[in-house]
């Protein structure tokens, strides 16, 4: 779920945007507490992965499925292999959604 959400992220807050500028019908408010709930979402579980992982965990995985880049782009750019990469994720995800999970049990 968070996958999708990130992805729907940047198109959200754009969305969110046009109707506290008015652009946006009475109509589509219901609309409005889906894209905000979404949003919220979002955002806490970045902050989770912060406190949790830290400021780079939270930034890799902000470029990874906010802003849709490669796994190769980010590697690159943090001076890593994809495979160091792909592996630092796995867990960063796995603390966050694991001890989410524990917790509700």
């Amino acid at each position: 779920m968070f996958r999708s959400s990130a992805r729907l992220y940047l198109s959200n807050k754009n969305t969110y945007k046009e109707y506290q500028a008015g652009k946006m019908k009475q109509s589509d408010e219901r609309l409005l507490g889906f894209v905000k709930e979404d949003m919220q979402f979002v955002e806490q579980t970045l902050d989770e992965i912060k406190e949790k992982c830290g400021t780079a965990a939270r930034l890799v995985v902000y470029l990874l499925y906010v802003e849709n880049r490669t796994q190769e782009n980010v590697a690159g750019e943090f001076r890593i292999t994809r495979r160091q990469l792909q592996h630092s994720l796995n867990r960063w995800m796995n603390t966050v959604f694991n001890d989410d999970d524990q917790q509700l049990a």
